[in-house]
């Protein structure tokens, strides 16, 4: 059985500051991962699903990232216990 191997395919700085979202796909299942560093807070699994509905979620994403963060800015720490997925 072959292994799914993630590749970082685009980190995006600039969508939100204080924020890195790091875009992977896995080229074989044809599926793409956002996920997020927000303050340094590393693993916030943001999005995951089919590679034609990534450019789809994209504002999504960054809207998610936001309210992570305003989260993080009122001391919620909360936010690193909880589900930080969006839906499909």
């Amino acid at each position: 059985m072959l292994r799914s191997k993630w590749r970082v395919i685009g980190r995006h700085n600039r969508w939100v500051t204080d924020a890195c979202i790091t875009e992977t796909s896995d080229f074989k299942s044809k599926r793409r991962k956002f996920t997020a560093t927000i303050y340094g807070w590393r693993g916030f699994k943001i999005w995951e699903g089919p590679t034609l509905k990534a450019t789809l979620v994209a504002r999504r994403v960054i809207e998610k990232v936001r309210e992570i963060k305003k989260r993080i800015e009122s001391n919620d720490n909360k936010v690193f216990e909880e589900d930080s997925s969006i839906g499909k």
